[in-house]
């Protein structure tokens, strides 16, 4: 459980990225703490490589534990995050079924979404935006999936909220880009889906972040 934290506390990064990309290492700490704790820990243990990482971002080459340079460990943390998602997604159900019996790891939509997007926001405050944009992506599909589902069932305003916030972010993203077009997108698709969930905070952030990206893009009027 707490081996990658204390292999980085030795200076062990290596080692630690190695771990947390170790899928038996992942399937175990998911056993062992259930997915949205598991998530979260291997988040903290992958931050305390990311953060290390920042102080070398202008030499990619920078050897910074043994033989492991700055893009060998943005690749296995991005590789740990992905594998991550994996398990997640495959452990997703939305009923409860006779299946779940033979399954070591069970976690309901509104967990697998809220740790993708868990994921994605942790790469993203670390300016990993390509990284951050994959996992949005992975939750808004896996929304998607299950929505037919959801709209039976009259859950769709708690998910479109998620919705809503997921591709929020994205447009964040894609702001720090300068992709002013995608951003516009993002936002707009967050507008709507916030509306429907009618949250006004939600709707009046994002009404200001379409007007910074108009602004940006120089669409003003007079």
């Amino acid at each position: 459980r707490w081996l990658p934290l204390h292999m980085i506390r030795a200076g062990m990064l290596d080692k630690a990225a190695a771990t947390l990309a170790n899928e038996g290492f992942i399937h175990n700490r998911f056993k062992v703490m259930g997915p949205v704790a598991g998530t979260r820990q291997h988040i903290l243990d992958a931050e305390g490589i990311m953060s290390q990482l920042q102080e070398h971002k202008s030499n990619p080459s920078c050897t910074i534990s043994t033989t492991m340079t700055v893009t060998t460990a943005r690749y296995k943390i991005t590789l740990a995050f992905e594998r991550v998602s994996d398990l997640l997604q495959d452990s997703t159900h939305y009923y409860a079924s006779d299946d779940e019996e033979d399954m070591d790891v069970v976690a309901s939509l509104l967990e697998t979404v809220i740790c993708l997007y868990a994921l994605g926001q942790s790469l993203k405050q670390h300016h990993w935006r390509n990284e951050a944009s994959l996992f949005f992506q992975q939750a808004l599909h896996t929304i998607a999936n299950f929505l037919s589902d959801i709209e039976r069932d009259g859950g769709t305003p708690h998910y479109y909220r998620m919705m809503s916030r997921i591709h929020f972010s994205s447009g964040m993203v894609f702001e720090e880009k300068n992709d002013h077009v995608e951003a516009t997108k993002s936002y707009t698709e967050a507008l709507q889906y916030a509306k429907s969930a009618a949250i006004s905070h939600d709707i009046a952030r994002t009404y200001h972040m379409l007007g910074k990206v108009h602004f940006a893009r120089g669409d003003n009027e007079d």
